[in-house]
């Protein structure tokens, strides 16, 4: 008899077990899919998303200038952090969230546009008088500048090219006895003549 009830009770434990095992929620992962393109502008930030799942999961970029960093939160559980882009060029990475234990993968596509060129110049004109013929130019840019300048006015030694605030140096060349005046344009402008570009005149 007691090896019955042994018996039993071991076919009730092994029915139990199973049942257990049998009824064990299956693990998954959603991204709501309008959130599965972040865009970004130049600026250097972070956005977060939301990712809801019932297991563990694990998150990597293709892009050094993109981080992902998983959370210990139900939602917004994946900040997305991104570098300054000081390109002028749109750039775009791909963050791959997976399940820890199946591998199971989805992706976020991440865009960040380039910044939009932009030169200031603190003068609009020169006047050289009395034989004063250095001037400089304070110019403000988040682009390196090149110049666009008349045959008589030389660019000094020392200016360094810079995506930042600076005052440039120049002198000209005195004129002729035959020529009394002369106006022209000195043009400050992105490298390979693109669109962007400021004038001074010089006279």
């Amino acid at each position: 008899m007691n090896s019955f009830f042994k018996f039993l009770f071991l076919v009730l434990l092994t029915v139990c077990c199973s049942t257990k095992e049998d009824s064990a929620e299956p693990s998954f992962m959603e991204i709501d899919p309008e959130q599965q393109i972040r865009n970004f502008g130049p600026e250097a930030g972070y956005k977060s998303i939301t990712v809801i799942t019932n297991c563990a999961i694990e998150a990597s970029s293709n892009q050094d200038w993109c981080t992902p960093t998983i959370l210990n939160y139900s939602t917004d559980n994946l900040r997305i952090t991104v570098k300054a882009n000081s390109a002028m060029e749109t750039r775009t990475a791909i963050i791959s969230v997976s399940n820890s234990d199946t591998k199971e993968s989805l992706s976020v596509t991440v865009h960040q546009t380039g910044i939009v060129p932009a030169i200031s110049v603190n003068n609009t004109s020169v006047a050289l008088r009395n034989g004063k013929l250095d001037f400089t130019l304070d110019i403000t840019a988040n682009v390196p500048v090149v110049f666009d300048k008349p045959e008589w006015i030389t660019e000094k030694t020392g200016n360094i090219r810079t995506a930042d605030n600076k005052a440039y140096a120049f002198t000209a060349t005195p004129l002729p006895a035959d020529i009394p005046y002369a106006k022209e344009i000195l043009w400050c402008e992105r490298p390979n003549r693109l669109p962007e570009r400021r004038p001074c005149r010089c006279a």
